[in-house]
């Protein structure tokens, strides 16, 4: 008697439980009926929930993660035929490490590195996988940077204030060999 007590006292606890955890909700539907927007609760009490969105053919769209309502954790973005698109990190809503972007036939396209919501690196890529450009970021702002030719000589360099190029750039031709050099306010 002691021990079928102490089984259904067990079975009432993960019974409550699971009514919080794992709890699935459809946000959104497309104009057809079929799921958009889910969200997959793990803790409704502190909105602790995967969110996953999903194009109209029914493929996944986005999968991010939420604690106390605010993203934390992973982003996953997909392309439309199922490739991954976007790959990064949330700390409390905040973009946190590494950034991964690829183009939908799976080079990747872009890197960037976030701290607290503020980029400290870029770079951008050919999809031969050559580098486009990488800027030296300080503080959130791009202070300067460095781009490139297809075949992986510099395009030009120089520096950066408020978005725009300021002070010498300096732009090369095909082959490395210096073509101009301009001045910036």
């Amino acid at each position: 008697m002691k021990r079928t007590f102490i089984y259904l006292i067990g079975l009432l606890l993960v019974l409550a439980g699971c009514e919080q955890q794992g709890t699935v909700e459809i946000v959104e539907k497309w104009p057809d009926g079929t799921k958009k927007v889910v969200h997959e609760y793990f803790s409704k009490e502190d909105s602790t929930f995967t969110e996953f969105a999903f194009y109209e053919h029914g493929g996944r769209m986005i999968i991010r993660e939420f604690k106390n309502g605010q993203q934390d954790g992973l982003f996953v973005a997909y392309h439309n035929d199922g490739a991954k698109k976007n790959l990064a990190t949330f700390v409390d809503g905040k973009a946190h490490g590494d950034f991964t972007g690829w183009y939908e036939t799976g080079e990747v396209y872009t890197k960037r590195s976030f701290e607290n919501g503020v980029m400290t690196a870029l770079a951008n890529y050919y999809r031969n996988g050559q580098i486009i450009g990488e800027v030296v970021v300080e503080g959130g702002e791009i202070v300067s940077g460095v781009y490139y030719h297809e075949n992986g000589a510099i395009r030009s360099e120089g520096k950066i204030k408020n978005g725009q190029r300021s002070g010498t750039w300096k732009t090369y031709d095909e082959q490395g060999e210096l073509k101009e050099v301009l001045e910036y306010p």
